[in-house]
């Protein structure tokens, strides 16, 4: 694998991890009642928790992304 293919895989890894993040927010600022509901009848948790428990799951999501696709994606583009 040579330097030009790898920049492209860390380009289409940082695209298609943006475009699952970006799936997933919309996906819950839009059905988040129904989410809420469905997970308080399973596990009996207050409103809040799942709420501050999904963001800092996006936070992390969003810094893994940053860190492991788009820091070595900028790397190899100015090393290349």
């Amino acid at each position: 694998m040579n330097m030009s293919q790898l920049t492209q895989f860390f380009l289409w890894c940082t695209i298609i991890n943006a475009g699952i993040f970006l799936f997933t927010f919309v996906f819950y600022t839009i059905f988040n009642k129904y989410i809420h509901t469905v997970f308080s009848k399973m596990y009996t948790l207050p409103e809040t928790y799942l709420e501050k428990t999904f963001f800092t799951i996006m936070i992390f999501y969003k810094a893994a992304i940053i860190f492991f696709n788009f820091i070595p994606y900028l790397a190899l583009k100015i090393i290349c």
